[in-house]
């Protein structure tokens, strides 16, 4: 018979590291925000930079970065349910024909 169901430890461990990666996708938008504001560079190629990055990058940084916390949290209900119904019994246990 197939399993059918999660290792929940490994779906747990996953969602810890998507929240890993999500917080270093912050301190580097954090680090990079920075130098690009401490950098020397003048005309329009900078201000055109400068400013991509504030109105779109930046964005588009912190969404990735929370898309991966909201799939952290998806991973850790989806384990905390295989458990549940672990422990109420859940499962196939019926013939192998019925599962």
């Amino acid at each position: 018979m197939k399993m059918i169901g999660a290792d929940t430890q490994a779906l747990r461990d996953l969602g810890a590291q998507f929240r890993s990666g999500s917080e270093q996708l912050l301190e580097i938008r954090a680090s990079v925000g920075g130098r690009l504001g401490n950098t020397r560079w003048v005309g329009s190629d900078a201000e055109q930079f400068r400013g991509r990055w504030t109105s779109e990058l930046q964005t588009t940084v912190t969404q990735v970065s929370q898309a991966l916390v909201e799939a952290a949290d998806r991973l850790d209900a989806n384990a905390q349910a295989q458990d549940q119904t672990s422990a109420d019994g859940g499962g196939c246990k019926h013939s192998k024909a019925s599962c």
